[in-house]
């Protein structure tokens, strides 16, 4: 693995490259550096550490995502990733109406970085064509791929579930949704409707 802190632009770099072993050292470099603070930003914020497990996991991809799509400067990864992390773990506080207070010893606010919901148009029909896509791309996808998808966003079981349920580890069943979400959203960006 190469030596990222002393050469933040080898990172930028291998975080722009697809499916190579470069992406993966930059990503489990990034892991591995904000594990423990996004952590105790979500402990400290009425969540687990599973919650962190995946909320980090989808901030990768978020990251690598804007990377590859070129929206995204030679500034502190660390940082930008951090703040995307605390935007999607703010997301699933108010979307579950746990969001009472939330702890940031750095800042009184968090920047919105980046969001990935669905549009709030109004339009029925739109949404119907939205879904409709979105479906049709996940039969894209492998069959285990697509199931493990299907059991944790529409079954909403944990990880660990997943990881049981498929008899392999935790850290697997991580990787496994970081890169079929990678995958999907490549599959979705052109689904009518999708602000990404």
């Amino acid at each position: 693995m190469k030596d990222y802190k002393n050469n933040p632009q080898a990172l930028f770099d291998d975080l722009g490259k697809s499916e190579s072993i470069e992406l993966e050292w930059a990503l489990t470099h990034l892991y591995e550096e904000l594990y423990y603070p996004v952590r105790d930003y979500i402990k400290k914020n009425s969540g687990s550490e599973e919650d962190a497990r995946s909320i980090l996991t989808e901030g990768l991809t978020v990251l690598h995502y804007k990377r590859r799509q070129g929206k995204l400067e030679n500034k502190n990864l660390y940082g930008m990733l951090m703040k995307i992390c605390q935007f999607k773990w703010l997301n699933v506080l108010n979307r579950t109406k746990k969001l009472v207070l939330v702890v940031d010893e750095e800042e009184s606010s968090v920047q919105r970085v980046m969001t990935d919901t669905l549009d709030a148009s109004d339009n029925v029909l739109e949404r119907e064509n939205l879904f409709a896509c979105i479906r049709e791309k996940l039969q894209r996808l492998r069959d285990k791929k697509r199931e493990i998808v299907m059991d944790k966003y529409f079954g909403e079981l944990s990880i660990k579930e997943i990881a049981e349920k498929y008899k392999t580890t935790v850290g697997n069943i991580t990787n496994i949704l970081f890169r079929t979400r990678a995958e999907l959203r490549a599959l979705i960006i052109d689904c009518p409707g999708l602000a990404i």
